[in-house]
């Protein structure tokens, strides 16, 4: 009952998500599957008047004229379809794309904490995932609704057809369905069983063909011959892949062996019975072709329904990672806190405790300690001994588990977070490049001030080195994206991350 309603809350979530995107899709979708249900059947008609025709002894004038008539209704209703299919493309697409945005803008917007750690980066990932491309499920959503509503409207169209040739055809019909339907249910249940996995190998292949491509990574991959090390891992992770997907493989045999026998059935039916009436002289030749086409269209059609249904299903079920990575609550205050001091007079710790997710063992742990204004200090400890995560918590990064941090007196956490954070400008030891020019990367969106650009470049050293550079601080230096990018070494880098921090005060 629970996953009917997550599955009922991700549909409205999904539709308003398309509405959004364009409040007349409904009337665009109505439209689709109309001209999409009639186009084969008005094909199939065709084939039948033509033989009908040539049976009546018909003049060749009139037949031209007939035949030129449904021609045109093909042509009209065909090249709407054709229309309709590369609108519909253009749909999903755009509508994929600007959703990614909506991701990375959440994704930015974040507190620290939910960016950081196992649940983090995870919920992030699989959000993303669902935007990857046009098979993915934010990517098919539309084709899903439109193939289902197409589906459900020939099955009818099929169905009052057959009806007329024979009524136990809706027997095979409904064992059909009944069939594909618990076939389909069967893979449902693998994909749910094996979607952790497919998320974890999706996830390491991405990685390791970033890395391949990480100029950085080149001199080592050279060095300590990794290139073998590297084609083990991707054969390791082709085989988990072939290894995970074995089961559904298997089902989706089955599945084409059940759907082959029967369209044979079917058809094996329709001949029978075509060929009787024939011969009881109650059924024209020309209505033969009608019926014996249709049993191949229904068929397909209950495929595409259940196929659809069930891509739909999971659909909804793999919504849950995008409600859920959007809909994270903020941990710290985003509201209207206290006034922000000019000047710190001092920052203390009192009794501050702090465990990253998924640790054991406390980073800090019950640290008492007050930092003076105007104080140059320097915290030394061995690796792991927590001094990255006393800045960050310094910083407001991070919310004690325990312990308060006050800034003036006043506790730290009564502070809308955005304005605090402007009290800071902190240079990690972290080098992380933007894809932008120098001049970009050091004002980082701030309004351009000439002159305390100048005073940085020149305070964080930069200026002799933007001197030598071909473009000067219009240089770029990101080789993955710019390939005619500079190449900053280790301390020239540094160099770009203070006169940020020093442009940011």
């Amino acid at each position: 009952m629970e996953k009917v309603k997550n599955k009922w809350r991700n549909f409205k979530l999904l539709w308003q998500l398309v509405h959004e995107y364009k409040k007349t899709m409904l009337l665009w979708i109505l439209v689709k599957i109309f001209v999409s249900s009639f186009v084969p059947f008005v094909q199939l008609l065709t084939m039948a008047k033509v033989i009908q025709w040539l049976g009546d002894g018909m003049s060749v004038k009139q037949f031209i004229q007939n035949l030129m008539l449904w021609m045109l209704a093909v042509i009209v209703l065909t090249t709407l379809e054709v229309f309709l299919n590369n609108t519909f493309d253009y749909f999903s697409e755009t509508f994929r794309i600007q959703l990614i945005p909506s991701i990375t803008y959440q994704q930015l917007s974040l507190d620290y904490p939910l960016t950081t750690g196992k649940d983090g980066s995870r919920k992030f990932w699989d959000a993303m995932m669902l935007l990857d491309h046009r098979g993915t499920s934010l990517g098919r959503v539309l084709d899903e609704w439109l193939a289902i509503g197409i589906a459900v409207l020939s099955v009818g169209i099929y169905l009052m057809t057959l009806f007329r040739l024979e009524k136990n055809f809706l027997l095979v019909i409904l064992v059909t369905l009944l069939g594909l339907s618990l076939l389909k249910r069967r893979q449902e249940i693998l994909k749910e069983k094996q979607r952790p996995a497919l998320l974890k190998n999706w996830r390491q292949f991405n990685y390791l063909e970033k890395i391949i491509g990480d100029h950085r990574v080149a001199k080592d991959l050279r060095l300590y011959h990794m290139k073998d090390w590297f084609q083990s891992i991707k054969e390791e992770l082709s085989g988990e892949y072939r290894k995970i997907t074995k089961d559904l493989r298997w089902h989706k045999m089955i599945e084409n062996i059940f759907v082959t026998l029967a369209l044979v059935l079917l058809s094996l039916g329709a001949y029978l019975r075509s060929i009787d009436l024939i011969i009881q002289e109650a059924l024209p030749v020309s209505e033969f072709v009608v019926y014996v086409g249709v049993v191949t269209l229904i068929t397909q059609a209950l495929m595409n329904f259940v196929s659809q249904v069930t891509a739909l299903n999971v659909s909804l079920l793999e919504m849950d990672a995008y409600a859920e990575f959007m809909k994270q609550e903020p941990v710290f205050n985003h509201q209207k806190g206290l006034y922000v001091p000019n000047d710190i007079n001092d920052i203390t710790f009192r009794n501050v405790s702090y465990t990253y997710p998924n640790n054991q063992d406390a980073s800090i742990k019950q640290l008492n300690v007050t930092f003076k204004g105007n104080e140059t200090i320097a915290i030394v400890g061995s690796n792991g001994a927590g001094k990255t995560t006393l800045i960050k918590l310094l910083l407001g990064l991070l919310k004690p588990d325990t312990g308060e941090i006050l800034i003036n007196g006043r506790l730290q956490a009564d502070y809308n977070i955005h304005e605090l954070y402007d009290l800071f400008s902190p240079v990690f030891q972290e080098y992380i490049a933007f894809t932008f020019t120098i001049r970009e990367a050091i004002i980082q969106g701030y309004p351009f001030d000439e002159v305390k650009y100048m005073k940085v470049l020149k305070e964080s050293g930069l200026d002799e080195i933007i001197a030598n550079l071909p473009d000067g601080d219009e240089s770029r230096y990101v080789k993955e994206v710019h390939f005619d990018a500079v190449q900053l070494s280790g301390g020239q880098a540094q160099k770009l991350k203070l006169a940020q921090a020093l442009y940011s005060c």
